[in-house]
């Protein structure tokens, strides 16, 4: 059974698109609105889910999945204060 979940986990499914390779916001955006515009999404829910950004496009008749592999997050040193 954990065999055959793995492999199902694997597979594509309809309605999901995974981006591994790491883009810049500009191009993020650029990607989620021409989703946004092909499936006519009424609703755009976006979360954070560790290495993932996930966008859920709802349109009148379906649901779509876009997830983008986010950089590593930037530490940063709380004893500098943040420049402008």
């Amino acid at each position: 059974m954990d065999q055959a979940l793995e492999r199902l986990g694997h597979e594509p499914r309809r309605g999901e698109f995974l981006f591994e390779s790491w883009r810049d916001t500009t191009e993020t955006a650029r990607l989620i609105t021409t989703y946004v515009l092909k499936f006519g999404a009424k609703d755009v829910r976006l979360a954070v889910c560790g290495d993932y950004l996930w966008v859920r496009l709802q349109s009148a008749n379906e649901a779509t999945s876009l997830l983008f592999r986010r950089r590593s997050p930037i530490t940063l040193d709380s004893s500098r204060p943040l420049s402008a």
